[in-house]
């Protein structure tokens, strides 16, 4: 036996008093949930044609895409270094980071490599575009010209 198909309140309320097995009617250009009876076939055809738009959006949104999976948002390599260099700087409370250039940082920390191979992977020698990177990493956790950052600061107690 298949089951009623249910297109509104009256149908809804006859298909539970009879007590038979009922499913919402699925919506077509003649009928949209919602629309009542006196809507016009119009205004029921662009309600459809909405319907679809929306269902479209949702379905290219589940695809699946070729390529690298996006990263959060700051785990990309730019917050990495940007972040090291900031965690360098908090743990030595330097009172006045203003006169210190993302150059001079960025030397300091190969130097640190040496001892530490992570710190080594982050900066690289004869990378043509570490201060590009450092630059990128700190507009993205909003690190200011003293290297203050409240976004860093959350990250650090998470």
């Amino acid at each position: 036996m298949s089951k009623k198909q249910v297109r509104g309140l009256f149908d809804y309320i006859e298909a539970i008093n009879s007590g038979e097995d009922w499913e919402l009617a699925p919506m077509s250009e003649t009928f949209v949930h919602g629309m009542g009876l006196g809507a016009s076939a119009t205004a029921t055809r662009w309600a459809y044609k909405g319907y679809l738009s929306e269902l479209s959006v949702e379905i290219t949104a589940f695809k699946n895409r070729a390529g690298r999976k996006k990263l959060a948002q700051y785990d990309g390599v730019d917050c990495k270094r940007a972040y090291a260099i900031w965690w360098y700087l908090y743990q030595l409370r330097y009172p006045n980071n203003r006169s210190l250039k993302n150059r001079h940082l960025i030397e300091h920390m190969q130097r640190c490599g040496k001892y530490d191979k992570k710190v080594a992977r982050l900066f690289p020698r004869n990378h043509g575009r570490l201060e590009s990177s450092v630059s990128r990493g700190k507009k993205l956790l909003e690190i200011d010209e003293n290297w203050e950052s409240k976004v860093c600061e959350e990250l650090m107690l998470d």
